[in-house]
C-alpha cells in the first residue's frame, strides 16, 4: 500500500474544504418554508445520528427521505429540498452508499432546479474524492483502490473541463484541478490516463497564454491611445480584433476594433457583424464576397471552435441569399461557396470527433486522422514505446522496441495482440501492416466479446506453405509460397462491410472471397495480429494502419 501514501494525504487535503462546499450544495434560501420544513422533520434526528458509531443511522434517516422524495404526492418544492438535504448527509460520509444515495439525490436536483456546470463537476469530485479517503480507512485491495483513485482523477479533470468552458479566464482553478487529477495519476501509476490529462493540460497553457496576450494587447492599445498617434492605434486595435478572431471567432468584438477597416478581411468582417445584427437588411448581391471573405478568414484560423463560430455566420448567410431567391448566377455562386464552406465545417468536426475518442478510448497513442464523418485512420510506426498502450496482449509476450511491435511466444503457441479500437463490421474496413516472421504472420478481424468462430482470419505460413481466410460461411486454403526468415512482408486485408474480403501481399492479391452472410454484420469489430513461433523467435510488426468507421462509445460485448 506504500504508494497510496500521496494519494490519501492529497486526498485529506483537498476534502477539508470540498466537503464543506457539498455540504452547502445549491440550497435554497433560509426563508423557503420547505427547506424549513425539511431542517424542523430531520435535523434533530440527524444530529443524534452524527453521535453514533459508523453510518448506519445517517443512512436509515437518508433512506427515509428518499422515500418521502419519491412519493407520487410530493411536491417539486419539497422534493427539492429533500434532495439537497440528502446531499449534505450522503456526501460527506464517503461509504458506497452514501456515495449513491448523493449521486442519486444530484440527479434530483438536476432534474428539478439544475445546477450550475462548474457547479455540478464539482460537486461530482468531492463525492469521488470522498469515496476514495473513506476506502483508505476499510484497507481496500489494491485493485478496488486503483478503480477509486481512477474514479477520483476523472471527476478532477471533469472539472477542469468545465472550468475550462464555462469560465475560460478563470486559469488558477482549472490548473489546481488538474494537479489535484495529476498527483493521483502519479501515485496510483494510471499510465493510460496521461495521454488525457496531456491533452488537458496543453489547453490549460493555452488559456493561460492567451489570457496573458489579451492583457498584453488591451495595455498596448492603452498606451497607443494615451500617445494620440493614429498609425499606432489602428496597430494595437487590428492586434485585438486578430485576438478575439484567432481565439474566439468572435466576430461581434472583432469588428468594434475594425470600424472603417478597407481591407477584404476587415470588409467581410463588418459585412457579417452586419447581417448577425438584423439578417433582414442582407445585402444580396454583395453577400456572396462578404461569404468568400468569411471563408478565407475560418480557413485561416487555427483554433476549432474560432473556425466554427465563423463559418456558422458564413452559413447563415448561404441560406438567407438563397431564400432571397436571387438571379440564378447569384445563387450558383452561393452554391459552389457552400462545397468550400464544409470542407472548413468537416475539419472543424474531424477535431471535436478526435477529442472524443480521446475520452472514449482513454487515451490513443496512435495518430489518428479523421476521413469523412465517423471514418478515422490509426497509423501506428511504433517510434514511441508508449504505443503498446493501444494493444492489450491476449496471448505472448509483447513489446515495442527498435521501432517494431515485437513478440515472443513458447514453442508452436500462438501471441495474439488486440488493437483497442473498436469499428463496426457493417460498414468498410481495412487495415495494412508489414511483418516478418519464421513461422506464422497473420490477423483477425473479431466481433467484440464473441468467439474466433465469428470472426475473420489470414494466415500466412511457414510449414504448410498455405494461406487461410475464413470467416462465418466463408472458408478457403490455397498454397501462396512460404514465409522465408529475414523477409518483411507487407499485408493488405480489405473489407467492404457486406461480406466480402479482398487480401493482398507484397502488392500481389491473394485472395478475393465473399460470405454469404457477412458474419461481422452485428455489433463492433476489433483487430487482433497473430503470430506463431516453432522455436520461440521473435515476430516483428510494423507501419500498422486501420481505416474504418470507429465505434465512438466502445462496449466490452460477452467474453470471447
Amino acid at each position: 500500500m506504500g504508494k497510496w501514501k500521496t494519494v490519501f494525504v492529497f486526498c485529506a487535503a483537498l476534502l477539508g474544504g470540498g466537503l464543506r462546499l457539498i455540504a452547502a450544495a445549491e440550497t435554497q434560501p433560509a426563508a423557503d418554508p420547505f427547506v424549513k420544513l425539511v431542517d424542523e422533520t430531520y435535523d434533530k434526528r440527524l444530529a443524534e445520528a452524527r453521535r453514533t458509531p459508523g453510518d448506519l443511522d445517517d443512512l436509515a434517516i437518508v433512506a427515509e427521505m428518499q422515500a418521502a422524495a419519491a412519493d407520487d404526492r410530493t411536491t417539486k418544492r419539497l422534493k427539492l429540498a429533500l434532495a439537497q438535504k440528502i446531499l449534505s448527509v450522503a456526501a460527506p460520509l464517503g461509504t458506497p452508499d452514501a456515495v449513491a444515495a448523493a449521486q442519486k439525490a444530484l440527479e434530483m436536483i438536476d432534474g428539478i432546479e439544475p445546477l450550475a456546470p462548474i457547479r455540478r463537476a464539482e460537486v461530482a469530485r468531492d463525492l469521488a474524492m470522498g469515496a476514495l479517503t473513506y476506502a483508505r480507512s476499510q484497507n481496500k485491495t489494491p485493485a478496488e483502490m486503483t478503480a477509486l483513485t481512477r474514479d477520483a482523477a476523472r471527476a478532477q479533470h471533469a472539472c477542469a473541463e468545465v472550468l475550462l468552458a464555462e469560465s475560460p479566464d478563470e486559469i488558477d482553478a482549472a490548473t489546481s484541478a488538474l494537479e489535484g487529477a495529476w498527483r493521483l495519476i502519479a501515485s496510483a501509476r494510471l499510465e493510460d490516463m496521461k495521454p488525457a490529462h496531456a491533452a488537458l493540460q496543453k489547453e490549460v497553457n493555452r488559456n493561460r497564454v492567451r489570457v496573458m496576450q489579451f492583457q498584453g494587447a488591451r495595455s498596448r492599445l492603452e498606451a497607443a491611445e494615451k500617445s494620440g498617434k493614429d498609425s499606432a492605434i489602428r496597430t494595437a486595435r487590428g492586434a485585438l480584433a486578430q485576438l478575439y478572431l484567432e481565439y474566439h471567432g468572435d466576430l461581434v468584438h472583432a469588428a468594434t476594433y475594425l470600424e472603417g477597416a478597407e481591407d477584404a478581411r476587415g470588409k467581410a468582417i463588418l459585412g457579417g457583424v452586419a447581417f448577425l445584427r438584423d439578417p433582414t437588411r442582407l445585402d444580396v448581391k454583395g453577400a456572396p464576397d462578404t461569404i468568400e471573405g468569411l471563408i478565407r478568414l475560418a480557413e485561416s484560423l487555427k483554433t476549432p471552435q474560432a473556425q466554427q463560430n465563423v463559418a456558422d455566420c458564413a452559413q447563415q448567410m448561404c441560406q438567407a441569399v438563397q431564400a432571397a431567391k436571387p438571379e440564378p448566377v447569384v445563387v450558383a455562386r452561393v452554391r459552389l461557396l457552400e462545397l468550400q464552406l464544409r470542407k472548413v465545417m468537416g475539419i472543424v468536426e474531424g477535431d471535436k470527433l478526435g477529442k472524443q475518442l480521446l475520452v472514449a478510448y482513454k487515451g490513443l497513442t496512435c495518430k489518428l486522422e479523421v476521413l469523412d464523418g465517423a471514418r478515422v485512420r490509426a497509423t501506428y510506426d511504433f517510434s514511441a514505446a508508449d504505443q503498446i498502450r493501444d494493444w492489450s496482449a491476449e496471448t505472448g509476450a509483447w513489446a515495442v522496441g527498435k521501432g517494431v511491435l515485437a513478440c515472443k511466444t513458447a514453442a508452436y503457441s500462438y501471441g495474439r495482440a488486440i488493437n483497442k479500437l473498436q469499428f463496426r463490421g457493417d460498414r468498410p474496413l481495412k487495415i495494412t501492416f508489414s511483418g516478418s516472421a519464421k513461422y506464422l504472420l497473420g490477423a483477425y478481424l473479431v466481433p467484440v466479446g464473441r468467439s474466433y468462430s465469428s470472426s475473420y482470419a489470414w494466415h500466412f505460413c511457414y510449414d504448410r506453405g498455405t494461406v487461410y481466410v475464413y470467416g462465418g460461411e466463408s472458408y478457403w486454403s490455397g498454397s501462396a509460397g512460404r514465409i522465408a526468415l529475414g523477409e518483411v512482408y507487407k499485408f493488405c486485408i480489405d473489407c467492404d462491410g457486406k461480406g466480402g474480403v479482398e487480401w493482398s501481399i507484397n502488392g500481389t492479391v491473394i485472395r478475393k472471397a465473399t460470405a454469404e452472410k457477412n458474419p461481422l454484420r452485428r455489433g463492433p469489430v476489433q483487430w487482433i495480429l497473430q503470430t506463431e513461433s516453432s522455436d520461440r523467435s521473435l515476430t516483428a510488426f510494423d507501419d500498422v494502419v486501420i481505416e474504418g468507421e470507429v465505434v465512438t462509445r466502445p462496449g466490452t460485448g460477452e467474453e470471447r
